[in-house]
């Protein structure tokens, strides 16, 4: 019970999708409501996604220029202090009277210059040591005293202090294997004729960290900084070499050992560029960012963010719209499925009804009005209901008329046969007495009386055809004329060869043996045949020898016989009326005038038409048109035999009652 419960309750809700019209319906429903609001919504998703990254990567540029400023301002005091630690008196002149005492080339001096060194790093917090190296590469004194006599005329903050003021680089000390940062400058005499050495300021690497990470804004006393946007934002400095010279906050020890070349440091170190733009990371993660040039050190500085989270505003956003959409796609589906069912539901019933109808059971034709909906589906079917049973009544009725009808059909049937065997026998006996009497009494009749009984045998001749003619016409009328392929040229061969009347002695009758088959009844078409050659012989000019051509052509599937003679032709006049009961096409007085309109109404009742052309003195052209068979072969092996049963019928005087009853 539950199962079909379920099965029920799946169907009201999801069956008017298996109808076209509910699936139709449903199309549209969405068309109309979802794809609009969808299309909006993804217009709208686009349209901020496109702000909001030329908002970010405002951000992020802003954010590099700061990060810029902040680091050239540092490397500005940096400059500053070691530009005017160089100039200090006391410096030069302890260092030029250690040198006079001394080769530059010596052991260390003493600790005079030393401390001067010492005092002078205790006033920059940044610098972890500072030392002057002789003109030969040599470190003649230091902040860090141990540090003394170390050869360092290799390095190339030596040689090019040696020329000028050198921000130097962050490398890794050759001698210890730490990461360092050594800014040099020439240092001269107190005169300035003399250059002495090089005066060098170690500076602390992880200052530039602090710098890039935000750290030290914050230590300086800021609320924010704009370095680190985010969970996901950093802003970092890659050297010449590729190389990370400040930490990463997502890989530890990254200093001078994470290589880095993204998008935009081949544009600063490469093309000398700075840029703005979204790319994948040194982690292979998409981010958005941008990045400064510092030509001087070059080093290509940047700041950039995670994708996933620049966008996690457009994320909830398109999520919000998706739970929208899919919860109005809900409300649609329901108002389609409810409006459709009030649709669908009525014509099926009406479907069911039609059904029942067709298959006669009047009490399933009119459909149940309960639950109908009140519009004009529901008004529809109100009314077909009515048509419905005005239909069943008016059918009624119309059996009832039908049965009456056939009843007074069989009556009439019964009536022309009683007229066969009732009025036909005085005629026989009116023709039989009238040969007695010429044979027994002709001598003592008068010349006068001898014509008048002539007259009298032939007026009964002629209305026991009448008779007969008639109750075939009833016959073409009323009685059944199944179809099926006929072989015209084998069936106009057989009344030729069967009926004396069409032997060569009487007519000269012509059919080619290649005529088309047609859809016919062979008996109908054998009598319409027979009237036609009867006619053509009947009506022959005076004097001249019947002569009746057959032939045919076919247009499309349609197959027009001709029966073409030379008789003495129908005037256009009566073209018209000549297939019409009792009517002829010339007052020679032969015939009955029912011939032509039993092909007629034969020829019709198998599917065809009948026509003629003729003129008066040049022949009549009558034609019949029947649906065509296709193929030249075909017809039935007894088709000759039930032909010639045919024209005997129709020859046989006797047996006009079977003819006549067929």
């Amino acid at each position: 019970m539950k199962i079909e419960q379920t099965l029920g309750l799946k169907w009201r809700l999801f069956g008017f999708l298996r109808t076209r019209i509910g699936q139709r319906f449903l199309l549209i429903f969405l068309a109309i409501s979802l794809l609009p609001l969808v299309t909006m919504g993804w217009f709208a998703i686009s349209q901020s996604e496109r702000a909001l990254r030329r908002q970010t990567q405002a951000v992020l540029r802003s954010a590099s220029d700061g990060a810029e400023a902040q680091l050239r301002e540092f490397l500005h005091k940096l400059k500053e202090q070691i530009l005017k630690t160089r100039q200090d008196e006391a410096l030069r002149q302890a260092l030029a009277a250690q040198l006079s005492t001394r080769p530059l080339t010596s052991t260390p001096p003493g600790p005079a210059l030393s401390e001067l060194l010492d005092l002078q790093r205790r006033r920059f917090s940044d610098v972890q040591e500072i030392f002057i190296l002789t003109m030969g590469g040599r470190v003649a004194a230091s902040s860090s005293p141990k540090n003394e006599g170390q050869d360092l005329s290799s390095a190339q903050y030596f040689r090019k202090g040696k020329q000028s003021y050198f921000p130097g680089d962050v490398m890794r000390d050759p001698n210890t294997g730490r990461v360092t940062w050594v800014m040099t400058t020439p240092i001269q005499d107190v005169e300035g004729s003399r250059l002495l050495g090089v005066l060098a300021f170690r500076i602390e690497p992880e200052t530039l960290s602090s710098l890039a990470s935000g750290r030290r804004v914050l230590g300086e006393g800021a609320d924010t900084q704009s370095f680190r946007i985010g969970d996901t934002g950093e802003t970092y400095i890659v050297n010449r070499d590729h190389l990370m010279v400040t930490e990463s906050r997502y890989l530890s020890n990254a200093v001078l050992r994470v290589r880095v070349d993204t998008e935009p440091v081949r544009a600063g170190l490469e093309l000398g560029k700075e840029i703005t733009a979204d790319y994948t990371d040194y982690r292979s993660i998409k981010v958005s960012g941008a990045s400064v040039l510092l030509r001087d050190l070059g080093w290509v500085m940047i700041t950039e963010i995670d994708f996933r989270q620049a966008f996690t505003v457009i994320t909830q956003m398109r999520n919000s719209v998706l739970g929208l959409t899919a919860a109005l796609g809900l409300v649609a589906m329901f108002l389609a499925w409810d409006a459709t069912r009030r649709i669908i539901g009525p014509i099926q019933r009406l479907s069911e009804s039609d059904h029942a109808l067709s298959e006669g059971n009047e009490a399933a034709a009119v459909v149940c009005e309960e639950g109908l909906p009140r519009d004009e589906i529901g008004e529809l079917v109100h009314r077909r209901n009515e048509r419905v049973q005005a239909l069943a009544t008016a059918q009624t009725q119309l059996v009832e008329r039908t049965a009456k009808l056939r009843a007074a059909v069989t009556e009439l049937e019964h009536v022309s046969y009683t007229i066969m065997h009732n009025m036909r026998a005085p005629l026989r006996a009116l023709s039989g007495f009238g040969d007695i009497i010429v044979s027994t009494e002709a001598e003592r009749l008068s010349p006068d009386g001898r014509e008048f009984l002539g007259r009298i045998k032939t007026a009964a001749s002629r209305m026991d055809r009448l008779i007969c003619d008639v109750l075939s016409y009833n016959s073409v009328v009323l009685g059944n004329l199944p179809l099926g392929a006929v072989d015209v040229s084998k069936l106009i061969r057989v009344i030729v060869e069967t009926d004396p009347k069409f032997q060569p002695n009487m007519a000269n009758i012509h059919c080619p043996p290649d005529l088309p088959l047609v859809r016919a009844n062979e008996a109908a078409l054998t009598q319409c045949f027979c009237n036609l050659l009867d006619n053509s012989i009947k009506f022959a000019r005076p004097g001249e020898f019947p002569f009746i051509q057959i032939r045919a052509e076919r247009s499309g599937g349609q197959v027009r016989i001709w029966v073409e003679d030379n008789g003495v032709g129908v005037p256009q006049i009566i073209h018209d009326r000549v297939f019409g009961i009792f009517q002829q096409g010339s007052n020679t007085g032969e015939g009955t005038g029912m011939g032509l309109a039993i092909v007629r109404k034969a020829v019709e009742r198998m599917g065809g038409r009948v026509g003629v052309q003729s003129e008066p003195g040049k022949g009549s052209r009558f034609w019949i048109e029947l649906p065509a068979i296709e193929g030249r072969f075909g017809a039935l092996d007894g088709a000759s035999t039930a032909t010639a049963r045919n024209v005997q019928a129709l020859v046989a005087p006797a047996s006009r009652e079977t003819v006549s009853g067929m």
